[in-house]
C-alpha cells in the first residue's frame, strides 16, 4: 500500500474503498500489471476533479472505457511520442487539466512508470522523472515545475 498521507494533506482523507475500486479486470484485460503507487492514488482521489483545476481517471472510468476511447486520437497526433494503452508497450492516459493537458505514466525500462505531459497550448512534451504520487504532491506543494497547470485559489475543498 502507497503511503498517500503526503496527498492527504491537500486533498483530505479518501473515500472509504469498494468492491468496485479495483483495476484487476483491466490489468488481465491488457495482459499487465499496473503500478501499485498508480492504482492507490486513483482508487483513493481518481474519478474526480481536483478543484477544477486536474482530473485524475480512476477505476470507474477506466471501467467505462474512456481512456481507452481516446487512444487512437491520442496516437494519431504528432506530438505524443509514445503509444498509449492498450497498445504493446503504451503508456497509461490517466488524466487531464481543463485545457485538455494530457498526463500519461511511461514505463520506463528499470520498471518504473513516471509522468510524462502533453501541455496543449505550448505543444509541448514534458517529461518528468517521478512517479504519479510524487509529481502530484510537488505539483500540488508547487514543488514541480507545472507552471502549465491552471492556477487556483484557495483550497481543494
Amino acid at each position: 500500500m502507497t503511503d498517500l498521507s503526503p496527498i492527504a494533506v491537500f486533498l483530505g482523507e479518501p473515500a472509504p474503498l469498494g468492491e468496485e475500486d479495483t483495476y484487476e479486470d483491466l490489468e488481465q484485460k491488457w495482459g499487465l500489471q499496473l503500478p501499485q503507487d498508480f492504482k492507490d492514488l486513483t482508487v483513493a482521489y481518481g474519478d474526480d476533479s481536483i478543484a477544477g483545476y486536474l482530473v485524475i481517471f480512476g477505476p470507474r472510468t477506466f471501467r467505462d472505457g474512456h481512456p481507452e476511447s481516446m487512444r487512437k486520437t491520442l496516437e494519431a497526433s504528432p506530438s505524443i511520442p509514445h503509444p498509449i494503452l492498450p497498445s504493446k508497450g503504451g503508456m497509461l492516459h490517466w488524466g487531464h487539466t481543463p485545457y485538455s493537458d494530457q498526463l500519461f505514466l511511461v514505463p520506463r525500462p528499470d520498471g518504473r512508470w513516471t509522468v510524462s505531459v502533453w501541455v496543449r497550448i505550448h505543444g509541448e512534451w514534458i517529461d518528468y522523472e517521478l512517479t504519479c504520487v510524487e509529481w502530484l504532491r510537488g505539483a500540488l506543494a508547487e514543488e514541480v515545475s507545472t507552471e502549465w497547470l491552471p492556477a487556483w485559489e484557495g483550497s481543494f475543498d
